[in-house]
């Protein structure tokens, strides 16, 4: 047995352990710490294999083999993710994300679910297929804590307010600079018996929009603030590991006496610690209440990249 299929053996029993089915089958299979250079997601009987370096094409085709020897999928899509993947992004979309599989009969829609939460998968779609796994534990926690108003920023296809609506909030709004992910999210509404409300999806810049729901005099009891770690706008560049402290401090207004924050970040480069002192330095009002934990099919060494915090006025 080659490594690559003995890792992804001992990966698989593990996730069985996990006991996620039923209610869960959308999952991380193989994370970057069991085999370097790669990731494996699963939905349903679909996985989509995440490539962080150049492999030659015989490489490839040995790595996509073994996972059709090893696992019990019937359909595997492939998504690379090398580093200068950012600026190949526009000129290179097919190669980095074939709109058709690797093997199998194309899966372009999927229904998986997360904690009986259904949400909408196209595997061949962009490199981002609708969902991130390592997220699932803060939106279940969401999804038990719903206040009566949410604010949902950076909120892609919308799973956070998706889970505050469900949860019981009675009024939720999803920002977002992207319109297509804003409808993608209410797909996801409507799969879960949801009739979405056009208001609560708002394209736009968050920071803009933050000001004026300020403006308006609109309050939530819990703020999410959840951006890319990096971006380019009107602005200028907005980094993590710079700029997130003036965000929340651009966020505190629109929080109710009481109300919460919450505040995720995906970084490598940007350690619990210093995010937590980060945003305490701009923000000193604010109480650090407990962070969230991973997902745990995500398993890591030491520090996992992903920081997920609640905060308190």
């Amino acid at each position: 047995m080659s490594e690559l299929a003995s890792v992804l053996t001992h990966a698989w029993n593990h996730r069985k352990n996990l006991h996620l089915l039923p209610e869960t089958n959308f999952f991380r299979a193989l994370h970057l710490t069991e085999m370097q250079d790669m990731a494996l997601d699963v939905v349903d009987r679909t996985g989509i294999l995440s490539l962080y370096r150049h492999f030659s094409n015989p490489e490839e085709q040995v790595i996509f083999q073994t996972l059709q020897d090893v696992l019990p999928l019937d359909t595997l899509y492939v998504k690379r993710r090398p580093v200068e993947a950012r600026h190949l992004a526009n000129t290179s979309r097919e190669h980095l994300s074939p709109p058709d599989p690797v093997w199998g009969p194309p899966q372009p829609e999927l229904i998986g679910v997360e904690q009986k939460v259904q949400y909408l998968f196209r595997p061949g779609s962009d490199l981002s297929v609708g969902l991130f796994a390592d997220m699932r534990l803060a939106r279940e926690w969401v999804h038990q804590h719903a206040p009566e108003r949410v604010l949902n920023t950076f909120s892609y296809t919308c799973g956070f307010g998706l889970n505050a609506r469900l949860g019981g909030s009675q009024k939720v709004k999803n920002v977002d600079a992207s319109r297509k992910v804003l409808e993608w999210g209410k797909e996801n509404h409507l799969l879960n018996g949801l009739e979405p409300d056009p208001l609560d999806f708002i394209y736009g810049d968050v920071q803009e929009w933050l000001r004026r729901f300020h403006k308006r005099g609109d309050l939530f009891d819990l703020v999410i603030l959840d951006p890319p770690s990096f971006s380019r706008g009107k602005q200028g560049i907005w980094r993590a590991e710079t700029h997130y402290g003036r965000l929340v401090t651009e966020a505190l207004p629109v929080l109710s006496r009481g109300g919460l924050l919450l505040a995720c970040c995906n970084h490598s480069g940007l350690t619990l610690r210093d995010f937590k002192q980060q945003i305490r330095k701009e923000n000193p009002q604010l109480k650090f209440v407990q962070s969230l934990p991973v997902a745990p099919d995500f398993p890591f060494e030491q520090e996992s990249h992903l920081k997920i915090t609640l905060w308190g006025t």
